[in-house]
């Protein structure tokens, strides 16, 4: 246990450094000797006395609370080092650049993607602005995505639009499963199995109440579920990285009105390899096996929607 008087014991100890004495000591002898000398070089002695004294007294003063600083900076790395954090964003608002750097990153290694989170409008916005790794991943078919939505009809849906105050967070969730999602998977048809993708579209076009084949949504290689409870995380999930937010049910009362209470505390980029990611994995997939599969609902959306503007129907 640290004794409450070690920081005095450390402060004494820079003190009495042998560069510090000899500054003190050439510092006293250089004002005793200004009050013998003659002008001019009375005043210059003096002069120099006194800036040797206090560089001799301040600077130990000064690397103390450095080298404190520098104690707790290290204690901080060290910590999130064995935590296993790569990163830590101030806010994807605040550090809204970095953190596309970051995920673009993790994009471009990753064979696969899990998002959860509540709407992802900006992620699948089709006019959005997105990175050039992250955006070809999204449509890539080769890379398996699984998304998690809230479902906008649930009761926690209700509950956060009316926390965030006029905010919209229900009209967003079902932008992105009404248009988003299928813009993603009508990309991932088109670089797909052409054949598949047009068997989807003739069946789509005879029925949309058709069951989509087990096969086509292999080939989209994309699913959708929508869960229920009240939002506890963002979570971007990739394969060698896994990003974090923590979600709150409470909104600050400085918080202007209609404003997303997201995007304002600091997200958290973990190595895979982690402890804490396997709590966040598994915090995915139980999430997952208790949501709603909507896969063939947004699929056929896509296909009618793909249809639609072939025939040219708006």
């Amino acid at each position: 246990m640290t004794s409450r008087y070690e920081p005095y014991r450390e402060m004494w100890r820079l003190f009495s450094r042998p560069v510090f004495l000899l500054t003190d000591f050439l510092g006293v002898v250089g004002l005793s000797v200004s009050k013998l000398a003659a002008d001019p070089w009375s005043g210059a002695l003096a002069a120099v006395g006194s800036a040797l004294l206090a560089i001799g007294f301040s600077l130990p003063v000064a690397l103390f609370y450095q080298l404190r600083a520098n104690a707790e900076s290290l204690k901080i790395l060290d910590t999130c080092n064995r935590a296993g954090i790569r990163a830590i964003f101030k806010s994807r608002q605040a550090d809204s650049e970095e953190l596309r750097e970051a995920i673009d990153t993790a994009a471009a290694r990753s064979s696969e993607i899990k998002l959860m989170g509540v709407a992802f409008r900006s992620i699948f916005n089709p006019s959005g602005e997105h990175t050039r790794q992250f955006r070809e991943r999204l449509d890539d078919p080769r890379i398996p995505l699984r998304i998690l939505l809230l479902n906008p009809d649930s009761d926690a849906a209700k509950r956060r639009a009316v926390i965030e105050q006029g905010n919209t967070t229900i009209e967003d969730i079902r932008f992105t499963i009404n248009h988003g999602i299928p813009s993603t998977i009508q990309e991932r048809l088109k670089r797909g199995d052409d054949s598949i993708s047009e068997g989807l579209q003739q069946a789509t076009k005879a029925t949309l109440g058709a069951d989509c084949n087990q096969k086509e949504i292999s080939a989209c290689n994309l699913q959708v579920h929508l869960y229920d409870i009240d939002p506890i995380a963002l979570l971007m999930i990739f394969q060698e990285s896994v990003f974090t937010e923590q979600y709150h049910l409470g909104r600050p009362k400085a918080l202007r009105s209609g404003s997303c209470i997201g995007k304002y505390v600091p997200v958290i980029e973990y190595s895979s390899s982690a402890d804490a990611c396997s709590f966040l994995i598994r915090h995915f997939e139980e999430i997952w096996n208790l949501s709603k599969d909507i896969t063939e609902d947004v699929l056929k959306l896509a296909v009618h929607k793909t249809q639609n503007m072939r025939e040219g129907v708006t």
